[in-house]
């Protein structure tokens, strides 16, 4: 019985956030032409969570104010504020091979890891659709795809949803309509930033 229940109750999340994204289409239809214009087929009802997880402060302790600077300054071309100021988000932290985003709480001087990307996946674009929400948009590559006669991989359209106000990080990919052919991948801005092949 009590099987059934959690059961039951991580049916009830894994619905609950995917309709949180489908939410969201509106904005992301409106503010993320690069992803369209990428996977033009894109359809949010098949969007799956592939990963949800909690957002914690890493134990790191704050920036000094002059190392601080720097890092924005070095890092800007990345990071996005959200509407206040109060947070930022820095999505290429590793920069050309690995990708890791970041959360920046300003006043604090705090970094915190969100998520970690290797190789096979890159975020290109992001937006905060107010103070708490963030959407990142990118490509991850299914490298168990591989076609020996086309020579090519999978490519699916990945998305990040951010809610500071809940403490939740949720990743979506759409592995129904994939770009599949390796000059995709090779022109795609997704992955043209990584050198995946």
């Amino acid at each position: 019985m009590k099987t059934l229940i959690t059961l039951i109750l991580f049916i009830s999340f894994m619905k609950v956030s995917a309709q949180n994204l489908k939410t969201y289409e509106p904005f992301i239809r409106d503010n993320f032409s690069e992803l369209l214009n990428e996977f033009p087929h894109l359809d949010f009802d098949n969007f799956v969570i592939e990963t949800s997880s909690e957002i914690e402060n890493d134990d790191f302790p704050p920036f000094e104010i002059d190392d601080w600077n720097l890092y924005l300054q070095n890092s800007e071309e990345f990071i996005l504020y959200n509407p206040s100021k109060t947070f930022a988000v820095d999505y290429n932290s590793y920069g050309d091979v690995d990708q890791e985003t970041d959360l920046l709480e300003i006043g604090t001087r705090n970094k915190t890891r969100i998520h970690f990307c290797g190789s096979s996946c890159a975020f290109n674009d992001g937006k905060w659709v107010n103070d708490y929400i963030l959407i990142l948009s990118g490509g991850q590559i299914d490298y168990d795809s591989y076609d020996e006669l086309t020579k090519s991989y999978r490519v699916y359209a990945m998305i990040m949803l951010v809610d500071l106000a809940n403490k939740i990080n949720t990743i979506y990919l759409d592995k129904e309509d994939f770009i599949n052919n390796i000059t995709a991948i090779k022109s795609s801005n997704y992955i043209i930033n990584q050198n995946l092949y």
